[in-house]
């Protein structure tokens, strides 16, 4: 080419870069450099710059053989371009590639490829070129200081961290404010606020970002109070806050609840006009959702100008947070129309919201969705699905969407064998916990407790016995979670000495524990056990919680424990307890059940209101001791006050009948059941009839009743019956409920002793006629 054509094209090339025709300009390029025309490093520079900030890879590459062919490979200014280049369009393996052909480094280039590498997470790989710079014997500048640090931030190397401080304080550079805010970050990414602290405490100066590294450390690392105190010292001292600063003190506000500083806060985003800020308006919406102000928080996401998915997802996940499931899913869609694509983490709220409706169509429509985003083989969006199927007790579903993730975590196998616990079905429980350890995954805390409960359910001890061993093996026998499962597992299987033990070796004994050691004694008749742990546990100094207070009162039930009964009622006075309405059920239960009914009575009226199951207690307090009128009376006034009787209130008026023997009444109760009330009779119901005609002496219309039942007669029906043939001595009649019992129940035991009173007492009676004749 000649000079005077070389000329035209130079001049050509300088022109479409000046006026932003970079892909013309490049062309040019490689067209002076086909015809030997040597280019300057201006042009490349300019060049690998503005294709550097289009993200352009390709560009890159053809810049790259430029440089090559030009003779200027070994230019750091150049391949320092190139790092940043392929940087920012996420080809590191290229950056690296750049970087290692070049024969001389400069500290400009190290730095690069140290940023790059931080830049895209790769931390350690970052030390390791930090330190082959070191060995190069490179002197690190502020810039490769800052680099390195945010390396160590990245991957939490917190000793690697420490390493560097000490190298900058040898450099002389301790003074410099970019590093000590640099330092400050890095030390509360690792976890260490004290570190943080001390390098902040120790800086000579300050502005308004080392005040941010350090309230957004104290923020993330549970220390809001420490947060929210900075903002004012460092308004104190006239440093103006920015959206940085904002971001994190309203993330502190949040977490504790301070609404009222969180307002405060508000109002100075507006003062500084930053509340049309994309990160401080969705910081603003999940301060207010967490403090339990979904409304402003509604509000505040309203008014924002600018919304994007995380917007998006802070707005759905307040509502899933206070159970407004409707209003997470309208906003779920709404969302879709106008025009934003649900990510993980909106996926991730939607399918706990559909867990908690009522019907799984809503969770099977959002699951078509996450298969067309190709999101269910997310292994958390994938045991989202797995839990929320469990949820709806659709366990199929669930094990279908388990067995298609290609891979299977903690937190998935959690989530299977969580639901199939749920379900009932504890012996597939179990299994599947041996296929994951068979797989190599070692149990968490979360899943030893989810496998405690299932064995508790089935009362599958010996199973529970070898999850204990195996607790005492990794160390988690005295963890306060998984020692009160296994507490709560061996209370269920009825080892209330083994669930002693257990409860023994736990370091932190709170109420939790005491109350599932207590509920275990009670569920296995243990009553004095259960109170003489209720005593221990105050003489401990913890305060009994309500939940404590009603196992102790169902204790002092199950064995007439007035005196103690009373005892606990008047401790319940002086914590204002008594007054409610849970508490309160049990308390008129206990006085009926120590035949206390005037106490009971007292109770019942200084409640604040009387619910059904208030009126429920005291008709059966009355039916138990045998004052059937009293209690129908009560029935009656039940219903005046506006309240429509259970299946329960049917249990304790049919009850109150039998105890009083009032057949007539009982008859027509049976038959309002579900001509006035639309309640179907239950087996319960029918047991009652039986034995309210049982004891009435009226064999025959109790078999006939027997035999023109709706449904086919369980069990305690017939034991019922058979009962009644023993109290009234009716031999033929009782073989035909023992022939029809063990039917049933071929090993029930109770079949087999009342047959034999029956016919014992038959003997007895035939022998007193002999004797007589």
């Amino acid at each position: 080419m000649a000079r005077g054509e070389c000329s035209v094209y130079y001049a050509r090339c300088m022109r479409a870069i000046h006026e932003g025709r970079f892909a013309e300009a490049l062309q040019t390029a490689e067209l002076l450099d086909q015809r030997g025309f040597q280019l300057p490093t201006s042009i490349l520079s300019r060049l690998l710059k503005e294709f550097a900030n289009m993200r352009d890879l390709k560009a890159g590459r053809r810049i790259s053989s430029l440089i090559t062919s030009s003779g200027q490979a070994a230019n750091p200014i150049l391949v320092d371009r190139l790092i940043r280049l392929f940087s920012l369009g996420g080809s590191l393996t290229e950056a690296l590639q750049e970087f290692c052909r070049l024969p001389e480094k400069d500290k400009h280039v190290w730095t690069s490829i140290i940023s790059a590498h931080a830049k895209h997470g790769q931390g350690h790989k970052a030390m390791d070129l930090y330190h082959q710079m070191r060995q190069s014997h490179v002197q690190p500048d502020v810039y490769t200081y800052a680099a390195i640090l945010n390396a160590c931030a990245c991957c939490s190397a917190l000793e690697e961290g420490k390493l560097v401080h000490t190298h900058i304080l040898e450099s002389g550079l301790k003074s410099d404010i970019f590093l000590g805010n640099c330092l400050v970050d890095m030390y509360s990414k690792c976890g260490s606020l004290e570190a943080a602290r001390r390098v902040f405490n120790e800086m000579s100066q300050r502005d308004v970002a080392s005040w941010n590294a350090i309230i957004s450390g104290c923020a993330h690392l549970g220390n809001p109070e420490e947060a929210l105190y900075l903002l004012k010292e460092m308004q104190r001292k006239g440093i103006k806050p920015d959206k940085y600063t904002f971001v994190p003190t309203l993330k502190a506000c949040g977490s504790v609840g301070a609404v009222d500083e969180g307002g405060l806060i508000h109002a100075q985003i507006r003062m500084h006009r930053l509340e049309a800020d994309l990160y401080v308006g969705s910081a603003l919406v999940d301060m207010y959702a967490k403090c339990g102000h979904v409304e402003r928080a509604y509000q505040v996401f309203q008014e924002m100008p600018e919304r994007n998915v995380v917007c998006w997802n802070t707005m759905i996940s307040a509502y899933v947070q206070v159970d407004l499931v409707e209003d997470a899913l309208n906003l779920f869609n709404t969302m879709q129309k106008e025009g934003f694509e649900p990510d993980r983490v909106t996926y991730l709220s939607i399918l706990k919201a559909c867990s908690s409706s009522s019907t799984p169509d809503q969770g099977k429509s959002i699951h078509a969705q996450v298969c067309r985003s190709g999101l269910d083989l997310d292994i958390f969006v994938g045991s989202a699905l797995v839990d929320m199927y469990a949820k709806f007790r659709c366990i199929d579903e669930a094990l279908a969407v388990f067995l298609k993730l290609p891979k299977r975590d903690i937190v998935a196998w959690n989530a299977i064998i969580a639901g199939y616990a749920q379900c009932g079905n504890a012996e597939e429980a179990l299994k599947l916990f041996e296929s994951m350890q068979k797989e190599g995954l070692k149990p968490d805390k979360l899943m030893y407790v989810t496998i405690l409960k299932a064995c508790g359910n089935m009362a599958a001890l010996d199973q529970g016995k070898l999850m204990h061993v195996q607790l005492r093996k990794n160390g988690l026998e005295s963890d306060p979670f998984v020692g009160g499962a296994l507490v709560d597992m061996y209370a269920k299987c009825g080892r209330i000495d083994k669930a002693c033990q257990a409860f023994r070796q736990i370091s932190e004994q709170d109420a939790f524990l005491w109350n599932s050691l207590i509920a275990g004694c009670i569920t296995h008749g243990y009553a004095n056990k259960a109170l003489e742990l209720f005593r221990q546990m105050k003489i401990e100094g913890l305060m009994p919680d309500k939940v404590t207070f009603v196992s102790a009162l169902q204790a002092c039930a199950q064995i007439g424990a007035l005196v103690e009964g009373k005892l606990i009622h008047s401790q319940l006075r002086a914590t204002g307890l008594d007054l409610d309405l849970s508490v309160g059920s049990t308390l008129i239960d206990m006085y009926g059940k120590c035949g206390c009914l005037d106490e009971a009575c007292q109770v019942f009226f200084n409640l604040p209101q009387r619910t059904l199951v208030l009126w429920n207690a005291m008709i059966n307090g009355y039916a138990q001791q045998g004052h059937g009128q009293v209690a129908l009376g009560l029935f009656e006034k039940m219903q005046q006050e506006g309240l429509k009787p259970n299946h329960v209130t049917f249990l304790c008026v049919l009850s109150a009948c039998s105890h009083a023997g009032l057949v007539e009444e009982g008859y027509e109760l049976f038959g309002s059941m579900q001509e006035s009330f639309s309640i179907t009779p239950t087996m319960e119901h029918y047991t009652c009839m039986v034995d309210l005609l049982g004891r009435a002496g009226r064999l025959n219309e109790a078999h006939a009743f027997v035999s023109n039942m709706a449904v086919q007669p369980s069990a305690a029906v017939w034991i019922s019956l058979l009962g009644a043939c023993r109290t009234h001595g009716d031999v033929e009649l009782g073989k035909v409920s023992f022939e029809s019992l063990v039917k049933l129940e071929p090993t029930n035991a109770s079949a087999y002793v009342l047959m034999t009173d029956i016919y014992l007492a038959a003997t007895r009676q035939e022998d007193k006629v002999q004797r007589r004749i």
